[in-house]
């Protein structure tokens, strides 16, 4: 093996190194979290929560409504982020993990919804959860390094600047 064999990092650690950046750096930042929580939880969920309401009040005796809302939900958001890592400038393993979330996401929605392989309603629903808790996750990767979360915080901002510095103008016509 020659030296310069060794020098390249390999793909999948790339790849490990790169989801672990875009994973982490978020953390700390409240746009981030508030985004996540009232977008991707609560709006993005609203079809999972109404069903699971609907389900549990006897307004529907099976699952179908249920199913229903978590194949659409996951794929929707699943999907969207899948797309947002296929088209990064820069990475080419994370464009191809990114097509790859997209074929797992497709195939699977497809055996999801068409019940080719006769799943029976927990185990429907339950890979459904997985897979919403998956395309969080995609999105998660999707969108950590994407400045607009950055939370912009400027220490002298409520004071208006630095309090010693000279101030423009004067208040000689002013008569109290």
């Amino acid at each position: 093996m020659d030296s310069t064999q060794n020098s390249r990092v390999n793909g999948f650690v790339f790849l490990y190194r790169e989801a672990k950046r875009r994973f982490l750096k978020p953390i700390g930042q409240v746009n981030f979290w508030t985004y996540l929580v009232l977008a991707i939880f609560l709006l993005g969920g609203l079809p999972i929560y109404i069903e699971w309401f609907r389900m549990n009040n006897g307004a529907t005796h099976d699952a179908d409504g249920i199913k229903l809302a978590l194949f659409t939900v996951f794929p929707a958001i699943m999907g969207a982020s899948a797309v947002q890592l296929v088209l990064d400038k820069d990475n080419s393993p994370i464009r191809m993990a990114g097509l790859s979330s997209l074929v797992v996401c497709f195939v699977v929605t497809l055996a999801l919804i068409t019940n080719i392989f006769s799943i029976p309603d927990k185990w429907s629903i339950i890979t459904g959860v997985v897979f919403c808790l998956l395309a969080v996750f995609t999105w998660w990767v999707a969108n950590g390094l994407d400045p607009i979360f950055e939370d912009t915080i400027r220490p002298d901002d409520s004071v208006g600047g630095d309090v010693k510095a000279k101030l423009d103008g004067d208040l000689s016509g002013i008569k109290a």
